[in-house]
């Protein structure tokens, strides 16, 4: 899988392409980050007091003293050194800190974009899919728009693992180990998305666990074992003080159910069971609403309505009628490049059961650590709040290239099929762009009714 000799007539069209869906997404961010309400968003409220607090004397706060307090501090420290440099009126600050979010996010989606030109056998034609696969992923459009550490996390995933798949395609020469420079950056960047959040801790172990695993194939274990140490050497001490300090003044490395979040758990459904993780229900596409009936016991279902709209209602209005409309659509447009996924998805595995040092053995492993978490979040945590596909934004490099190496592989079939799959994901395109431009004239968002989030408690409005 190297990168292939195209004549320049060639290549920019599609270079063309894909600088117009980067302007477009770029447009469409910068317009969301300066127009949604500044204390709307997956608990906006509660990151702007943590950074207002930090603005003040930089100390952390104990954990249970506010909502958001316990998490990882650098989206916060961050924040707070932005709104510093913005003043301390809210909605300069949260413009900047939204504007810079999304800048990341970019970077992310480009450093997938340049990996699928390079990787798939179809370049070009793939890098545009994945370029619009994900810069138009409606999680991906809604999170980037909210004071939440989100994609941040998913970027800085994103470029660890980027960087540990970039020398698998020009590998050290047989005796020679790696740049020790590439070594330093993978335990950095992986640092910097564990001091962000615990998930991102996962990227870390699946790059270690992927140099071992192919160690023990070629028969280098001892160089592939002080590879891996020195990685996670470096990726605790960027990320992992923040875990010690806890587990030193607190008892725990991270806590759960704290007081202050004790309103969650009056939230339904209340608990889970294995049917919760099996159920699919129509209700994912025709209603796709979390506090819907069929959703509440569909973890699967609740995290598509959730990654392909917005199915707790934090961006869209929760009562007009368009809104189920595009819902329903989006989310079934969607399908295909989700099928694509699980069929790459399989290729890949045989890939990296053929031979080892494959770019796709870090990738498969990144996956099932973060489906394995994401079970194990769930199921502690029964409510659904915590059903987030954008929980699974961190995937973004083996989502954008399994599924458009898996699209351009059907497109070759036949020019009928090629042509259904370019309608499918232009439409998508569309359709998203449309449903999350903030103040879209599909609906209107009606002050006091349209609240952010859906009603759970009796009487709530």
């Amino acid at each position: 899988m190297s990168e292939q000799a195209r004549a320049p007539r060639d290549v920019w069209p599609w270079i063309a392409a894909i600088a117009l869906l980067f302007a477009a997404a770029a447009v469409l961010r910068w317009h969301n980050a300066l127009h949604y309400f500044p204390n709307f968003g997956f608990d906006a409220e509660f990151n702007w007091d943590y950074i207002r607090k930090l603005t003040h004397d930089w100390a952390l706060p104990e954990p249970e003293s506010m909502w958001s307090a316990a998490r990882p501090p650098l989206f916060f420290y961050v924040g707070a050194a932005l709104a510093r440099a913005f003043g301390p009126m809210l909605e300069p600050s949260v413009h900047a800190i939204r504007l810079s979010g999304s800048a990341l996010g970019l970077v992310a989606v480009g450093l997938v974009v340049r990996f699928v030109w390079r990787a798939a056998p179809d370049g070009p034609r793939c890098a545009v899919l994945a370029a619009a696969l994900l810069l138009f992923l409606p999680a991906h459009i809604y999170m980037s728009a909210m004071l939440n550490e989100e994609v941040m996390v998913a970027a800085l995933t994103t470029a660890t693992l980027w960087l540990a798949l970039a020398e698998r395609f020009a590998p050290a020469r047989p005796g020679r180990p790696p740049a020790w420079w590439r070594t330093l950056g993978i335990g950095v960047l992986g640092g910097l998305a564990l001091l962000t959040k615990l998930t991102g801790a996962l990227v870390v172990v699946a790059v270690c666990l992927a140099i071992v695993i192919d160690g023990l194939r070629a028969r280098r274990v001892g160089a592939a074992l002080r590879r891996a140490a020195a990685i996670v050497a470096v990726a605790l001490v960027v990320g992992g003080w923040f875990y010690a300090r806890n587990l030193w003044l607190h008892g725990y490395i991270y806590p759960s159910h704290l007081e202050a979040h004790a309103i969650m758990l009056s939230m339904p459904p209340g608990a889970r069971s294995v049917g919760d993780y099996v159920n699919l229900p129509l209700a994912t596409f025709r209603d796709p609403r979390m506090n819907s009936p069929d959703l509440l016991h569909s973890v699967w279902g609740g995290t598509w309505a959730t990654l392909w709209f917005d199915g707790q209602r934090h961006f869209v209005p929760r009562s007009d009628p368009n809104v189920t409309r595009m819902g329903t659509l989006i989310t079934l447009l969607a399908l295909l490049p989700g099928v694509a996924f699980f069929v790459g998805a399989w290729r890949a595995l045989q890939r990296a059961l053929r031979a080892p040092g494959t770019v796709e053995t870090p990738m498969l492993l990144l996956v099932a650590l973060t489906l394995a978490g994401y079970i194990l979040y769930t199921w502690q945590n029964p409510w659904y709040a915590t059903v987030k596909g954008s929980y699974l934004l961190g995937l973004a490099l083996p989502f954008g290239w399994w599924s458009s190496d898996a699209l351009c592989a059907w497109m070759r079939r036949s020019r009928w099929l090629a042509a259904l799959i370019w309608i499918d994901c232009a439409a998508l395109v569309v359709a998203a762009a449309l449903a999350f431009t903030f103040g879209t004239p599909l609906w209107e968002m009606v002050p006091g009714r349209d609240m952010p989030g859906l009603p759970w408690l009796p009487g709530q409005p």
